[in-house]
């Protein structure tokens, strides 16, 4: 028991109890009692006195009681967000780096595109074909240089412009089927010739490649434009020289070769004529040479005739008779030739093509589908004209485009320069194919039908 000791009678006020109650209260045990141990202290003690200073004893006890509470819930509180404050700092240290990892990272990213597009447009700006970017709405994307060069736009006016615009009409329903055909995922073809045309309306032959691809996070189609005018222009002239190789060759025969056997076959005769006024056995043998040198000449007859196969004065319809008859003669087949068109007025050039178009279709049906049967039509289709050429063959396969045979190659060819349309279509029957070339008529070629109708009205 902590004792204080005093000198006079009042001090027991100020002094020892006061304190001693105090530092019970702090420690939190009960007051001392006073029994009458130290007689001073008990003389200046007043119980009465005492109590007031009891009760102040315990509110300090039950005070000092809360505020240890409430400095342990102070202290577990402290610590718990220390705590809470050190994991989340981690956890935001850790975010804090992943984000400046991933921010490195699309830096590096915007970095490698941004240098795969600057490759991208000096490419295609160095590329002498015209390249364009085609949406699936068929909204031009993008551009280079060559092909508002090419086409006669701007590049901004290329921007903002619907392919179709670009394509020749007569063209137009083949290259939107192909473009529906390439949305859709179905087969078509990626590389191809087709007839575009300019701003100012002029025409442009152009071989077309096409490619699907991204572009900025958009499904797109790359297009490359190759125009092909001059090598139409060079396949023309080789044409042409090809035409008149063969006019050369056919004459060179004709009166060469033709001359000599139609000189041996008189010779032979009247050799035979001698021999037989004669009697003589060997005139069997003569009259088989003229049998031979007669069969060679008209040979030799129906090659130049395919060399030399239009007369100029006969035409079209003169030549596709011959053309039949030389068929039947030297392929042992059925060919037949049906004119419905007058055609006096018909260039010689048309007609030659169209003719090697009839000649090279009669010999596909043969060789290729055995046909045993051919039909040549001339005919009128609305404001034009129609070459068809039809057989009972097993056919061939009647996709242009799959077709890479020079002979239809060249069939197109020819038609493509009297500014016409070839097609190959299957016969709705069991066998046979259709070859059908439609080519513009000139001024004053009507149909026969049309012709007859005038006259019979007059």
């Amino acid at each position: 028991m902590l004792m204080v000791r005093t000198e006079t009678k009042r001090g027991v006020l100020t002094g020892g109890p006061l304190v001693l109650f105090f530092t019970c209260a702090m420690c939190g045990a009960p007051p001392p009692a006073y029994g009458g141990q130290v007689g001073v202290l008990e003389q200046g003690l007043d119980p009465l006195a005492l109590q007031p200073f009891g009760q102040l004893t315990h509110w300090l006890w039950v005070l000092s009681l809360i505020g240890a509470v409430f400095a342990v819930m102070l202290g577990a509180a402290a610590w718990i967000l220390r705590r809470l404050v050190g994991t989340r700092t981690a956890e935001l240290t850790e975010a804090n780096r992943r984000l400046h990892q991933e921010i490195a990272e699309r830096v590096q990213v915007e970095a490698a595109m941004r240098e795969r597009e600057d490759n991208y447009s000096n490419l295609v700006g160095c590329a002498f074909d015209a390249i364009m970017l085609f949406g699936m709405d068929r909204r031009c994307r993008t551009a280079n240089q060559q092909s508002a060069d090419m086409f006669g736009y701007s590049l901004d006016e290329l921007l903002r412009i619907d392919w179709t615009e670009l394509a020749h009409p007569n063209d137009l329903p083949k290259l939107l089927k192909r473009f529906q055909d390439r949305v859709a995922g179905l087969p078509s073809p990626a590389r191809y010739e087709a007839l575009f045309r300019s701003k100012d309306g002029h025409e442009l032959p152009l071989e077309v490649s096409v490619r699907g691809s991204v572009w900025r996070g958009d499904a797109v189609f790359i297009a490359l434009f190759r125009d092909i005018s001059e090598r139409r222009r060079l396949e023309a002239e080789i044409l042409k020289i090809s035409e008149w190789e063969r006019a050369r060759i056919g004459q060179d025969l004709h009166d060469s070769i033709g001359q000599q056997l139609t000189g041996l076959a008189f010779l032979s005769e009247a050799v035979g004529d001698e021999l037989n006024a004669e009697g003589s056995p060997h005139r069997v043998e003569i009259e088989k040479i003229c049998g031979y040198l007669k069969a060679s000449h008209g040979q030799l007859r129906q090659i130049v005739q395919g060399l030399l196969p239009l007369n100029l004065a006969d035409g079209l319809a003169s030549g596709l008779g011959r053309l039949a008859e030389n068929a039947e003669a030297t392929l042992g087949i059925d060919c037949y030739f049906n004119d419905e068109l007058e055609l006096a007025s018909l260039s010689p050039s048309i007609s030659t093509h169209l003719y090697h178009i009839a000649q090279e279709a009669v010999a596909n049906a043969v060789r290729h589908g055995c046909a045993r049967q051919v039909d040549i039509t001339l005919r009128p289709n609305g404001e034009r004209g129609e070459l068809v050429i039809k057989d009972d063959g097993s056919g061939s396969s009647p996709d242009e485009d799959n077709n890479h045979g020079s002979g239809l190659r060249i069939m197109r060819y020819r038609a493509d320069l009297i500014g016409g349309s070839l097609a190959i279509i299957r016969n709705k029957g069991p066998r046979g194919l259709t070859v059908r070339c439609t080519f513009d008529l000139e001024a004053g070629a009507n149909p026969k039908t049309e012709a007859g109708n005038e006259a019979s009205k007059g």
